[in-house]
Parts: C-alpha cells; structure tokens; sequence
C-alpha cells in the first residue's frame, strides 16, 4: 500500500498539470462562468448585528455606521440608543418625557433601549410588558469614578418611583431591566426608587439602589416567576419603611387590593446600611398579603451598628416555603431574622412551610466590653426571632456574635411546633452565669402552647359563659348556662393553632353528679381546628359545668 505521504504529492502532482494546461489555453478558452454567489439571499440585508456582503462582496452601505455615530439600520431595529433620541447625559433639567418616549418606542418594536454612560433625570416612568432596558460602557460601582456609570436620578425627588410597572389592569410580563443605577440623591425621594406593583417573568440584572434616605428602593407589590439578579440596596428604606418590601401590606404606595406572590428567585441581593430592617416578606394581614415560594439564594444583608437599628434585618410574615440559601447576616440589635407571621383562621390555617435557613452565616455584632466599648455593638441578645407562625428550619449555619447571656434562637410563646435547629457552629465564650467556658445556649423556648377560644352557642340560652385555663394540648373549661338552655351544642372551641394530623378531644368530668358533655369525638383534619361540646339533655341555667380536656394527634 502506498503511504498516504505518495498519495498526497501524485494528487498534488496531477493539480499542477491541470493549473499548466489551463495556462497554456488561457488566450483562447471562453470566459468561464460568473463564481455563485456564497451568501444567501435570506441573509443579504438582515438585521442580525452582522453585516453581510453582497453580490459585489462588498459591505452594503445601510450597515456601515454613519459619520455621526449612529448605529447602521439593520442594528436599529434591534437597539435604540437614548441619545439618538436626543436624550443626552445631564445633572440638570427633567428628561422624563423624552425617556419615557423612547421606552414605549422601544417596548413597541420589541427592541432594547440602552443608555450610555452618564447621568439621567426623570421621575414617574412607566415600563410597558416587554420592555428591555440596559445599559452600554463602564459597569457601575460603589466605588468614586470619573467613568460614570448609567445614573438615573429621580427627576421632581417627590412622592413618585422613578420606574414602575404593573397593577391592576396593566400588563407587566416579560421585562428585562439590567447595568443601570438609580439615585434617589440628597433631596427627599419619599417614594420608591423601582416599584412593581405586579410583575410575570420580570428580571432585573445587575441593578444598584443607591441613597434613597427617605423612602425605600425597591416595592413588589405582586411577582409570579420573577428573577432579581445581583440587585445592591444601600442606603435606603427608613425607621417605617424597609429597604426593600415584597408583599407589605398597608403602605400608601399601594395602587390595589390583596396580593400574592410565587415562585420567586433573588439571587445575590445585597442590602446595606438600611436604617432599620434590611427587606420585608409578606407583612400584613393574610386577607392582604403572602408570598409562597421564595428563594433567597446567597444574600448579603449587613446592619449599620450606629444607626439605632431596633427589628430584624429581615421580617417574615405571611409566607409559604421562604428558603434562604447561604445567606452573609451582620445583624444589629434587633437580630437577622424575625417570623411574625398574622393569625389565620379557617382552611387558611393549614401549615405548608415556613422558614428553611440552609448553610452560611449568622452573625451578631456582639463584642466582649473589653474588646469594643460601642453600645450598638453589645446588645445582640438573639440572632433569629420566631415570635408567630410555624415551621421554621436551620441546617449547617454558623451562627455567633450573640450576647453570652442570650440565644442564637428565641422561640416565643405563640410560636407552632415546626422547629428544627441543626447549627454547623454555636458561639464558644463564657457562660454568664457562672463563667465557665462552652458553648453557648442554642434556643430558648417559651411556648407552652395557646389554649383555645370558647365561644357560646344558642342552646346555652341567654347570659350563659365559657372560660378555658390551659394550652392547645390540656387545659380545664367551665360552662355556666344561661337562661332558657335547651338541649344541643353549647359551646365550641376554637384552636389557635395548626395540628399537623388529625387531632382527638377526650373530655373529662371533674364535679360529680351533674350533667356529663358530650363532643365530637375526633376533629376530621387540618382544616377543622374547632370541637363543639354538646347535650343529649338541657343544663341547668347557672350550673357549673367543669371538665378536663386533653387533646392528640392520631399517628398515621
């Protein structure tokens, strides 16, 4: 077999003659056919951010950039460029109507919007759904440089957002808002920097609030399946006011009625120096406001120690399912972590997740006296506050800086029975009391559970009463009928609390010799979170009626 070496130089040898042949009879050969043409005719002219040749191999002239700087026609229907709308970089004047002009020329062709480097004032702009607006040149930063970034201030500083989008009626899907920054600046910005009063599919992506010292930067009022990428909040929010607020319930920005979100990421929301608490879930009444679903995935939330903060970085109220995900807390006295969640009643009481704390750290900015004299910094008596609610969940957090006489977690008296601390690390130092060294005390907890709310039926006739004395699991009630009692229910108890499985009532007579209760013996599920006490014959108006209770959970 020939080596492949010999193959290549006949084949190269043959070529060669060929070239000679066709040199030879040049002067006479008729002209050879024009070369086709290699580009398609599909992609001649298309707007495709690539300038294709034509029949001439040669740039056609509508994609070389014009002598001014504006983009070539076929980048034009994909990009508007603020300042080929005569929307230039200023400190001065208002820009709003020209900015907002452009984002509605831009939503309509379904192009993006991007401003270059540089300052600019507007207030009140609305985004309509499927609107993209960026940014070109220097990314921003904390850091003083002359390259400036895309600053946005707020125009008029009064009670208006610099951009909003959503509400009742309004479409708001599918907007995409990245690399700008948003200044509320010196002046009182008394409203939001951003605000989406309803929002599906939104991101936003690389986005910085800055200095917006008399309102907060960033309201959602309603999301379902939003993404908030890289969003930096520092500098604003107030005393009343979070930095930013997801589902807060009565704050007079509000445009509309109940709100609810889902299936919600944050990924890398870095909040700092609020004045007082960091970012709000779901605050309010549950006929107001929840939130379900939600993932804050490696937050950074870090307290001023100087800046009197009294309540958590981060408040939770009505919540389904919150994750926080290697989380960086540097909390103040008030703790990281505060769940103070609204009473429910009815079906809405039905327990599906609360709180679940996976992995990073926790902290406190407790200092020993001897090390660090500042008063902020030595009143950190507990990182996580479970005031209300139920299920809360911590697994592989570092959790330190807590008073030695305090906790990582305060587990309060109305707090459910959902509670599962597994700490990666617990503070080390010297117990207070006695002085020894250790570890630190975990939790405290004060629940003794709730007793359930009696109310008088009917039947008990006119004047009669109810008391209870005891917890959601045994107690003592007393029944004094009123006049004209007649057979049938009661009372009825109402729990106030969530059971995990289907609970069991057992009376127990305590005055011998009158008459015995019935009640219904099983509670049928979750959502049944009340028994009624019954008689087969009437009671005897002003008769005390006492009794034992004692109340299981069936092991299913």
């Amino acid at each position: 077999m020939k080596s492949s070496t010999t193959r290549r130089r006949a084949f190269l040898g043959a070529a060669a003659a060929g070239v000679a042949g066709a040199a030879a009879s040049v002067a006479t050969a008729t002209p050879a056919a024009a070369v086709e043409d290699s580009i398609p005719a599909s992609q001649k002219g298309a707007a495709n951010g690539v300038a294709p040749l034509d029949a001439k191999k040669k740039v056609p002239v509508e994609h070389i950039p014009t002598a001014d700087g504006k983009a070539p026609a076929s980048v034009e229907s994909l990009v508007i460029r603020a300042r080929d709308r005569s929307i230039g970089s200023s400190w001065e004047g208002d820009q709003s109507k020209q900015i907002q002009a452009a984002v509605n020329e831009a939503a309509a062709a379904g192009a993006r919007l991007v401003f270059q480097n540089g300052v600019y004032n507007c207030t009140n702009i609305h985004i309509p759904a499927n609107s993209w607006i960026g940014s070109i040149g220097a990314p921003h930063s904390l850091a003083d440089d002359p390259r400036s970034p895309v600053q946005i201030n707020n125009a008029d500083r009064a009670d208006t957002p610099t951009f909003w989008w959503g509400g009742e009626g309004v479409a708001a899907h599918g907007i995409r808002i990245e690399g700008l920054t948003f200044w509320g600046g010196m002046a009182a910005v008394t409203g939001p920097l951003l605000h989406q009063r309803s929002g599906f599919e939104v991101q936003l992506d690389n986005i910085q609030l800055l200095k917006n010292w008399h309102g907060p930067g960033f309201i959602i009022d309603a999301a379902s399946n939003c993404r908030y990428v890289d969003l930096q909040v520092q500098l604003c929010g107030t005393a009343e006011w979070p930095a930013v607020m997801m589902n807060h319930g009565d704050h007079p920005w509000r445009t509309g009625g109940f709100s609810m979100s889902n299936t919600n990421d944050f990924d890398r929301l870095r909040v700092e120096r609020a004045p007082n608490v960091g970012m709000s879930i779901g605050m309010g009444s549950w006929n107001q406001v929840s939130a379900e679903f939600t993932r804050l995935t490696s937050p950074h939330f870090e307290t001023d120690a100087q800046a009197g903060v009294k309540d958590a970085l981060i408040q939770v109220g009505n919540v389904y399912n919150l994750d926080i995900v290697s989380p960086t807390l540097v909390a103040g006295p008030g703790g990281a972590v505060a769940h103070l969640e609204a009473p429910r009643t009815g079906a809405s009481r039905l327990d599906t997740g609360g709180i679940t704390v996976i992995g990073g750290s926790v902290a406190g900015r407790y200092r020993a006296p001897a090390k660090n004299t500042t008063a902020e910094n030595r009143t950190n008596p507990f990182m996580i506050d479970l005031q209300s609610g139920n299920g809360f969940a911590m697994h592989g957090t570092r959790v330190t800086g807590y008073n030695n006489d305090g906790v990582a977690v305060r587990i309060g008296e109305k707090y459910g029975p959902d509670v599962q601390l597994q700490p990666l690390f617990r503070q080390w130092g010297a117990y207070a009391k006695d002085g020894s060294a250790g570890r630190l005390t975990l939790a405290s907890d004060a629940r003794t559970g709730v007793a359930p709310t009696p109310k008088v039926e009917s039947p008990s006739g006119t004047g009669a009463k109810a008391t209870v004395e005891g917890t959601d699991r045994r107690g003592r009630i007393e029944f004094v009928p009123g006049e004209k009692a007649t057979t049938g229910t009661q009372f009825t108890f109402q729990f106030n609390r969530t059971f995990r499985k289907r609970p069991v009532v057992t009376l127990t007579q305590e005055n011998v010799g009158v008459l015995y209760p019935s009640v219904d013996p099983m509670l049928k599920n979750v959502y049944s979170t009340s028994f009624q006490v019954a008689f087969a014959t009437a009671p005897i108006p002003g008769r005390t009626y006492a009794f034992h209770y004692t109340v299981e959970e069936l092991q299913e």
